[in-house]
Parts: C-alpha cells; sequence; structure tokens
C-alpha cells in the first residue's frame, strides 16, 4: 500500500489516494509511522485551502483600482 510523507502536498495526497484506491494513507516518518490520514482529512483541506483562496481573490477585485475615462 502507498504511504504519505509528513511534507506532502494536499494535491500530491490526494492523487496518491485516488491513483491507489486508499480511503486512508499511513503518514510515515522514515520507518516511524507518525499517524493516518483518511479521503475525508484530505478533502476538507481542499475545500478550505479553495475557500480562502476564494475570499483573497474577491478581495483583490474588490479594492482593483477603478481606471477613470477622459
Amino acid at each position: 500500500p502507498a504511504r504519505a510523507g509528513l511534507n506532502m502536498e494536499v494535491d500530491a495526497l490526494r492523487k496518491l489516494m485516488l491513483e491507489n484506491h486508499q480511503r486512508y494513507l499511513p503518514v510515515v516518518d522514515g520507518e516511524t509511522l507518525c499517524g493516518v490520514i483518511s479521503f475525508h482529512d484530505v478533502a476538507k483541506a481542499v475545500l478550505e485551502e479553495q475557500s480562502f483562496e476564494n475570499k483573497m481573490l474577491k478581495g483583490y477585485i474588490r479594492d482593483w483600482p477603478i481606471e477613470e475615462s477622459n
């Protein structure tokens, strides 16, 4: 079975889980088991990341300077 490393990005975790049809991945540091991450944990992290990014983009657009035409 596939294993996750401590510093894996969320997208890499999601891809690994989908490719290996695993709902849970052991998280290891070398040969030491540090925990287990679920597909639900990954989906929640993706949703939170997208929500944050969406808020930042909306704020950026809202504060965009308006050009006045002559």
